[in-house]
């Protein structure tokens, strides 16, 4: 879940846009429109999980997250329509990122250890934004796009899903 939170990559998402041909303006729109489907999600994901679970709010973050940057993988194309989408979904499903770990935290914990577990998933976030920041620039040299970073953050964002779900697996067989 680390390396697919907000504040890892955001200013790459416009970096993307124009560098796929799409112009400043319409890539810094697609930001705000990121912005403030991140800022809505915050407000509803909660209750979101509260209707449905932590495990199936969880699986419908990460879809909206895949799915979203799936469609900003498609940007060369030049349809404003997969970047659209993707500013959507991504900004939608990355409130994740600040709900689910609470969540998370407390469902995965005892009472005895639930401090050290908060404080393990907090570090590991954080660790995994500030390594990852790195990682667009050195893949745009290599690769000659930022297309290649969201594709690597497809599968980030799949691995993240199937260890929090093989945890939440693992703890309710306990």
């Amino acid at each position: 879940m680390n390396v697919v939170s907000p504040s890892s990559h955001l200013p790459f998402l416009s970096v993307l846009l124009v560098s796929e041909g799409f112009p400043h303006s319409f890539a810094a729109l697609m930001l705000s429109v990121y912005g403030i489907c991140l800022t809505f999600s915050k407000a509803f994901t909660g209750r979101l999980y509260d209707m449905i679970g932590a495990v199936r709010g969880t699986i419908v973050s990460f879809t909206a997250i895949i799915v979203g940057l799936v469609c900003l993988c498609l940007t060369p194309t030049g349809l404003a329509v997969f970047a659209v989408a993707g500013s959507v979904l991504y900004g939608a499903g990355m409130a994740v990122g600040t709900i689910g770990i609470p969540i998370w935290s407390i469902q995965l914990s005892t009472a005895a250890n639930r401090s050290t577990v908060i404080r393990q998933f907090q570090v590991g976030y954080a660790t995994g934004s500030f390594v990852y920041n790195l990682v667009p620039g050195v893949l745009m040299d290599l690769c000659g796009t930022y297309v290649a970073s969201y594709a690597i953050l497809v599968v980030f964002a799949g691995v993240a899903l199937a260890l929090i779900l093989t945890t939440y697996r693992q703890y309710t067989r306990d």
